[in-house]
């Protein structure tokens, strides 16, 4: 400065910091006046700086604690503990100059007391900031609480039954052995249970829950808890007592459903158990599809919010009052229902799940519709007296619905399906649906859905939907549909091939698939696209009135009076069994009624039906001239309500002694000229035009109107009733009467 001759040396910062070595800078300083000068070399020492170290990492495992940490000066770092005991285990780690350095501790079980080891790192010189903090306990109970600070936490309970909660960082507790209770507050928290019945429960953070051996209990709220993993460990066979437990819940005002997403084809299949859930839970889940997802829905049945992961093995979500469980297929996209109380998942063993009826009230939430897949095994399933839906997955399983309407699908495999109703002497008023038997994978199978008499609709049928890719064969005794033989405890013997009170199902060529014994009793059969083609159990005959083009519905009625509306564009099969029933199909194809025992009322399709009502007082209506109508004992008749009505074949109305025209002043004609059975032939209050057969004597009355009665061959009886008839007796010995 020349003002006041002052000379200032000043540093660059930037570079000394660079250096992170000790150095000195040298100069030379000249001064002059001109003619004089001076020349000086200083010399400047400068001390480097040490930055601390920085951890990079702090893990804590099932086996101990990791730690990761650098050091800008490229110093060997060193594991400095501040504790109150120095942990026995190992402190394990080869620092290498310049790059991460890693120590490892394990942790060991202390002497009646908690060991807190507080974890830095140094480089010869200073600490690293704050790490850790390793809680150590013992095998007796142990209870921590950690303190609301943004440090992580390792804890080790060991033995005993734990209680330990997180603070606010991402910590990490370790049960161990005992049925602990751990729980988180804020931060990204792991939970370990460890073997023992453990209660986890989840906080804010997206958390990870680890049950291990024993029944473990999950808490998670998937409106406040983050995006949580659940494992809670691998289970071999399982029953309703010894499935690990998720509880759920939300703010009820928010939404009132949970959606289940999984593969139930995968459920009990034993992949990614263990330490990790089944399959990635970030972009390969979508494709592994080994993973339970769980996200509420709003209102508008669309997920929203957080997504909550969990294993698939052993394992049943349960919700607060008032929620339900609606699940879906991950593959299919299915809805299996939405109103589930209980999500209920097997495992790969032979699982026993049984719910069957309370003793007493439930203390839980009300209402008990339950979803069971019991996945892999030979499993034995009984659902609640709700409205079940249970799978069987794979293996020989045994799924009993109970009462309720139940749904089913019985997997692969030879299962046993029953509804329910049965073993007890009341009327099985539920509603059981087999969703899908694919014959061509599932085995052979057994169903049978319950004792039903006196059905009031054709909705009150099971249901039994076959899947194959080729027409079904169909083999029952229509003699024996609705006679009660075999329901209950024993069933129709459903696999004794000589027993014909049952009716087999299997693919048509005898070659693709297994065969499948289904119960006779109030049960529809439902194939699309291949058809039903029916054989008779006792002569083996094909029903040749279907000219082989088959059926795609079959309905079957029960031992009571039961009242059936079939409706199909397809041609359908309706057997009504024992009982006054009434039979009714509407149909754009001809369709095959027989009424079985009873007097029953059968109405057709107004196409070329076959109608049998056999034994019983029958009536027949809305039957087109080209049917055929079997009659069958007792004193059967058929209402006309076509004018111009005709048979031309004996063959085509046998067994039936009555035509009627139906009610009112419509005027019909009814024409038997080719008929040699006697018939009765009743006009109504039209004019009408009654023509008797040409052989047997038949008795015609024209009731009320201007009729025609024109008897033909045979001692004929004619009565004209009221109006102004023309009676004509034809040949043989007449009684006319023109009232």
């Amino acid at each position: 400065n020349s003002g006041n001759g002052k000379y200032v040396y000043v540093p660059d910062d930037a570079a000394i910091e660079a250096l992170k070595v000790n150095a000195q800078d040298s100069f030379s300083l000249t001064v002059s006046d001109g003619t004089l000068s001076d020349t000086e070399t200083l010399n400047v020492n400068i001390t480097a700086t040490n930055d601390a170290p920085v951890v990079t990492s702090f893990k804590a495992t099932e086996t101990g604690v990791t730690v990761l940490a650098t050091d800008a000066e490229s110093d060997t770092l060193t594991l400095a503990l501040a504790s109150n005991r120095v942990p026995t285990g190992g402190i394990n780690g080869t620092p290498t100059t310049g790059t991460e350095q890693s120590f490892s501790i394990t942790p060991t079980v202390q002497d009646g007391r908690i060991a807190a080891t507080s974890i830095f790192v140094n480089d010869g010189s200073v600490n690293s900031n704050f790490v850790g903090l390793l809680l150590e306990g013992s095998d007796a109970t142990n209870g921590v609480s950690a303190a609301p600070a943004d440090i992580k936490i390792a804890f080790y309970g060991f033995g005993g039954d734990d209680v330990a909660v997180t603070g606010s960082g991402s910590d990490s507790l370790f049960g161990g052995e005992g049925n602990d209770t751990l729980t988180s507050n804020a931060g990204a928290d792991l939970l370990s249970g460890g073997n023992g019945d453990d209660s986890l429960t989840g906080g804010t953070g997206n958390d990870t829950l680890s049950g291990g051996a024993g029944v473990d209990t999950a808490t998670y709220n998937l409106s406040t808890d983050g995006s949580d993993e659940i494992n809670l460990g691998v289970e071999t066979v399982s029953s309703a007592t010894q499935n690990d437990v998720v509880k759920l819940g939300f703010p009820i005002p928010a939404a009132t459903e949970i959606r289940v997403t999984f593969t139930s084809a995968n459920v009990g299949n034993g992949t990614g158990t263990g330490t990790t859930l089944d399959g990635s839970l970030t972009g390969a889940e979508a494709s592994a599809r080994n993973t339970v997802t769980l996200q509420v829905e709003s209102f508008g049945d669309q997920p929203a919010g957080s997504i909550g992961y969990t294993d698939d093995e052993g394992i049943t979500f349960e919700a607060d009052t008032g929620i339900t469980f609606d699940v879906r297929d991950a593959v299919s996209g299915a809805q299996r229902g939405n109103n589930f109380n209980k999500v209920v998942l097997g495992t790969s063993g032979n699982d026993s799940y049984d719910f069957g009826p309370l003793t007493a009230p439930p203390t839980g939430p009300i209402g008990r519709d339950y979803y069971i897949n019991a996945g892999g095994g030979n499993d034995t399933v009984t659902g609640t007296e709700g409205s079940d839906f249970l799978v069987g997955g794979s293996g020989n399983d045994s799924l009993s619905g109970g009462d309720g309407n139940d749904s089913y699908i019985g997997g692969t495999g030879n299962d046993t399906i029953i509804g329910g109703g049965l073993g007890g002497s009341g009327n099985d008023t539920g509603v059981d649906v087999v969703v899908s038997y694919n014959l061509l994978t599932d085995g052979s199978d057994e169903i049978n859905l319950g004792t039903e008499f006196g059905l009031t609709s054709a909705s009150a049928l099971d249901v039994v939907n076959v899947t194959h890719l080729e027409d079904i064969l169909v083999v029952l005794n229509t003699a024996n549909v609705g006679n009660g033989i075999g329901n209950g405890a024993q069933r129709d013997l459903l696999s004794d091939a000589a027993d014909i009170n049952t009716l087999t199902v299997r693919g048509i060529s005898g070659t693709q698939g297994g065969t499948g014994y289904i119960d006779d009793e109030g049960v529809l059969l439902s194939i699309n696209g291949p058809r039903f083609v029916v054989v008779d159990a006792v002569t083996g005959q094909t029903n040749q009135f279907l000219n082989f083009t088959g059926v795609n519905r079959i309905a079957l009625g029960t031992s009571g009076n039961d009242t059936l509306h079939i409706t199909n564009n397809n041609a359908v099969y309706v057997v009504g069994g024992a009982g006054n029933d009434t039979l009714t199909v509407t149909s754009t194809s001809q369709s095959l009624i027989e009424g079985g025992a009873g007097d029953d009322t059968i109405t057709g399709t107004g196409r070329s039906d076959l109608l049998d009502g056999g034994t019983g007082d029958d009536t027949f209506s809305n039957i087109d001239g080209g049917a055929t109508v079997i009659g069958g004992d007792g004193a059967d008749t058929l209402i006309v309500s076509a004018n111009g009505f005709g048979f031309g074949q004996d063959e085509n109305l046998t067994g039936v002694e009555t035509l009627r025209a139906a009610t009112g002043n419509t005027d019909v004609s009814i024409f038997m000229f080719n008929q040699t059975e006697a018939l009765t032939i009743i006009g109504n209050d039209g004019n009408n035009f009654l023509e008797g057969g040409n052989t047997a004597g038949d008795s015609i009355d024209g009731g009320a109107g201007d009729d025609q009665l024109l008897g033909y061959g045979g001692n004929d009886t004619l009565l004209g009733g009221l109006g102004n008839d023309s009676l004509q007796g034809g040949d043989g010995t007449d009684s006319l009467s023109g009232g």
